[in-house]
Formats: C-alpha cells, structure tokens, sequence
C-alpha cells in the first residue's frame, strides 16, 4: 500500500507496538495509527502512498490446482454477473441467491491472490479482514467487529474477504463457551443477509460449522501446484524474458 523503504515500515510498526504496549492507544486504532504514520512518512519522502493492493497485472488462473463443482473461470464470470446485475437493481430480492464463496487449502495455493483477482476482474474494491482481527476479548466485541465488517463492505459496495475464517467458523458442536455460539450466529445472520459477494478461506475446512458450510453457494479446494501447473507458471511468467 505504501512505497516506503523496509526501515521505514519497521520504524512505524515498531513505534506503534510501543504505544499498544503503553497502553497508549486502542488496538482497533493501531491500523488507522500506522496508516497516518506511513502516510506522513511516505509524504515526506515524495512518494505514492495508499496504494492498493491488487492482483498482478499479468496473473493468470491458468495452471492453479482448483477443485470444485465449477471453475474457477465460471466463478469469475458469476460474480461479475452478480455485481452487474446488483448494480442495475439494488433492491433486494429474497430469492436471489446469495454470492458466498468458500476458498480452502493450504497456505501458498493461491486463495488470496484468487479474491484480488476477482477484485479487478470485476472492478470491485476488496475489504480484507484476517478472522484473527475480528476476534475480541470483551463479550459482544467480536459480534460487533463481524457487524462491522459486513457493514463496510456494503456501504463501499465491496468484495467482503474473511481470511483464516476457521477461527470465526468454528464447530458450535465443540463450542466450550456461549461467545463461541453467538459469533458463529452473527456470522450466519450476516451471510444470510449480505447483498453482496463474501469470500471466506481457510486452511481448516473440517473445522467449519455445518450450518456455515451450507451457507456457501460455492467451494473451491486449493492444493499445491502440479508439475504441469508449475511448468505452466514457469513459461507465463518468464515469457516476456524470452
């Protein structure tokens, strides 16, 4: 999001885990913290800052190792359709159905850079939230972080994306506490109600709750890169070497 140097992204990362520890500001204040500090660094040095962060220019999805019901060159189209169609008519129909996606696999397999890539396929901005973020100690705080979230995404008309979303989704089955229940009962209420598209990965889908599971209206299994999807890669990004 920032050109800024290493040394300068440590030094603001650094001062601002000082005033956390000090108590000196909130952690839900600590991104908006770092976003001036990097801001004013990047000013200073004459440079662009709040880049956004988008897939590459020259990404492809050919060679990815996806499984799933569709591919992932239908899911591209449907979310596009989605967003067009939301576009024209914003008024909620109750039998359209929802446009949730569930990414899952193991780190490195390509999920992230799948929703950035639907992102500028669709010319849609992305709203990125780690599951971790959104977890709070305070009872109701992680309901009000899930709330929030959605309510962003909505409001900027934008691609929700819930990372390691297993810790949000867990099992209410195993559940040991009752906040483990209501947030996985936000969650749901959310998703039933969110007019546009949610993408949700993680690396532990037999953690999800079943309910959760049934509320995605795809799932695409990420794995590891074959030796023809490597060979792929290899060629298309080395092309214009040649």
């Amino acid at each position: 999001r920032y050109e800024a140097s290493p040394g300068g992204i440590e030094l603001a990362l650094r001062n601002v885990g000082a005033m956390l520890k000090a108590g000196q500001t909130a952690p839900a204040e600590a991104e908006r913290l770092v976003d001036r500090i990097l801001s004013t660094h990047c000013r200073l040095l004459n440079v662009r800052a709040d880049v956004r962060s988008g897939a590459r220019s020259d990404h492809t999805l050919d060679g990815l190792n996806i499984r799933g019901d569709v591919t992932p060159q239908q899911i591209e189209s449907a979310v596009c359709r989605f967003l067009r169609e939301q576009a024209k008519d914003a008024s909620r129909d109750p039998d359209t159905p929802r446009m949730n996606l569930l990414l899952s696999g193991p780190s490195g397999t390509g999920k992230t850079e799948f929703v950035k890539y639907l992102g500028v396929a669709s010319q849609t901005p992305v709203v990125t939230r780690m599951g971790s973020d959104l977890l709070n100690k305070y009872v109701g705080g992680t309901e009000r972080s899930i709330r929030q979230a959605f309510e962003q995404a909505a409001a900027e008309r934008a691609i929700l994306f819930l990372d390691e979303a297993d810790g949000l989704f867990q099992s209410r089955e195993r559940a040991e506490r009752s906040w483990e229940v209501t947030q996985v009962n936000e969650l749901l209420h959310r998703m039933e109600n969110f007019d546009g598209v949610l993408v949700c990965a993680t690396n532990y889908a037999a953690r999800l709750d079943s309910a959760t599971l049934r509320r995605f209206t795809f799932k695409l299994e990420f794995d590891y890169l074959t030796t023809e999807g490597k060979r792929l890669f290899f060629q298309h990004q080395f092309a214009r070497l040649g």
